[in-house]
């Protein structure tokens, strides 16, 4: 069962190996590598931005990956790293659970890289639609937002 809690300052190493990764680099738009100090300084300040919402992705109760809302603008951009677990289905229940978290009327956008058609296909199994396409960082990428904001 799939499961978001906020995270805390005891996930920063965790996260940073999840982003060390290799295989990670398929979603990642930064190529650079960075260190422990600098994740951790990144890390510290997400925590405490009251613009950011930020979670850890339980799969029956033991962390598999993150989930992130940053407001930029008016809208929320969404960002999601699964350590191990691609191609399950696990994010797709992250995604919705985690924008149900969000207030309703807020608009959500997810950037993808062209490439990663696995994150396209979880994006849009969580009710997201492609709107366009830009380059960020000399990558293709698509444009998705979510369609509509159902809430219980």
């Amino acid at each position: 069962m799939i499961g978001l809690r906020t995270v805390t300052e005891a996930d920063c190493s965790m996260i940073y190996k999840w982003i060390c990764r290799e295989d990670l680099d398929l979603s990642s738009f930064s190529s650079n590598s960075i260190s422990l100090k600098e994740h951790s300084e990144w890390f510290q300040k997400r925590v405490k931005d009251k613009d950011c919402f930020f979670f850890i992705v339980e799969l029956n109760r033991d962390p598999i990956g993150s989930i992130r809302f940053d407001k930029v603008g008016s809208d929320f951009v969404i960002s999601v790293a699964l350590d191990k677990y691609r191609g399950k289905g696990y994010g797709v229940e992250a995604i919705k659970q985690g924008c149900k978290r969000l207030m309703a009327g807020e608009r959500i956008i997810a950037y993808i890289k062209k490439k990663n058609t696995l994150s396209i296909r979880a994006f849009e199994r969580a009710s997201f639609v492609m709107i366009g396409t830009k380059e960020i960082k000399c990558q293709r990428t698509c444009i998705f937002v979510l369609k509509e904001r159902g809430r219980k």
